[in-house]
């Protein structure tokens, strides 16, 4: 568990450094515990409230989640003390009826039992993607995922049924077995899909300083390239090139944030590769136009 330790650290103290110092921790489960032995622990710091919607039946100092509505939630940090893939996305949507993104902590690039691998994640990237997904397996650092943003996987269509019985386990590099869907409604015992018939897909990869507006979702393993932009409510199934501006459902490219020769440019620098004292001291440059910011560090790239 160093890995999840450690996690659980730098989401901690990511918060701390945003200025927060009243926690919140939902849900109250085994990685709500550790959250808790960590904060009170390791950084001296008594949780405000815990709530978890099952022991407040049984602990009178637990809340359940509507409590939330009693308080300032300006105020508070709520720390979303969960890995599991099966249930995250229900937590995730329970909790921003109350809090707004930024008073969210997520845990992530840690394993959970979606199994697939750990989802690299980039610093300072934050939003509803960034956390060990199913269906990503690199986003770049400094990206803006609004409330909704969503990798959804699309059901195999070259065979006789869309029914994932047909696929599921086995058509994504590193993925789950069959077998341990047991217990979902559509799992179909008895059976073992073909690896050898169905065609392999990979994860997605989504770039350095991309923001995706409110309820973006990517579909049809699209990458996402660097420094792209996606209008509220659009729908990716193709592959995003580089500081595109793209709207719509099915998106569709409206412009170039810059140039070609501009991209390329910004590329070869990576400025988003730059240790954080590097930035912080060119933190004013980011404020020149884009050529000028290119010609002063393209020797660099």
């Amino acid at each position: 568990m160093a890995g999840l330790t450690s996690q659980i650290k730098k989401c901690i103290e990511g918060k701390l450094e945003q200025g927060f110092d009243k926690f919140i921790i939902f849900p109250f489960g085994d990685i709500g515990m550790q959250v808790k032995r960590i904060l009170n622990v390791s950084y001296g710091i008594q949780e405000a409230y815990v709530l978890d919607n099952h022991l407040c039946k049984y602990n009178l100092k637990i809340r359940e989640l509507s409590y939330l509505e009693k308080i300032d939630c300006r105020d508070y940090c709520l720390i979303l003390s969960s890995i599991d893939q099966n249930i995250y996305d229900s937590l995730k949507a329970d909790v921003v009826k109350y809090l707004k993104n930024e008073n969210i902590a997520e845990i992530s690039g840690v394993s959970s039992s979606a199994g697939g691998g750990v989802t690299a994640i980039g610093k300072y990237s934050y939003g509803p993607l960034c956390r060990n997904h199913p269906y990503i397996e690199s986003i770049g650092a400094f990206c803006s995922f609004a409330v909704g943003t969503e990798v959804v996987q699309n059901h195999e269509m070259n065979y006789l049924t869309t029914h994932p019985m047909i696929y599921a386990g086995v058509n994504l590099e590193n993925f789950k077995e069959y077998t341990e869907y047991k217990g979902y409604e559509w799992y179909f015992g008895g059976v073992t899909p073909q690896k050898d018939k169905i065609k392999k897909r990979r994860k997605i990869r989504i770039g350095n300083d991309v923001w995706l507006g409110r309820n973006v979702l990517i579909t049809n393993y699209a990458d996402i390239g660097n420094g792209v932009i996606a209008g509220a409510g659009s729908i990716i199934t193709k592959d995003v090139p580089d500081y595109a501006v793209i709207a719509g459902a099915p998106a569709r490219i409206i412009r170039y944030r810059y140039s070609f020769d501009e991209i390329e440019g910004l590329n070869k620098i990576g400025w988003w590769e730059w240790s954080d004292e590097k930035i912080r001291e060119r933190y004013e440059d980011f404020y020149l136009p884009v050529g000028e910011f290119i010609k002063k560090y393209q020797k660099e790239g």
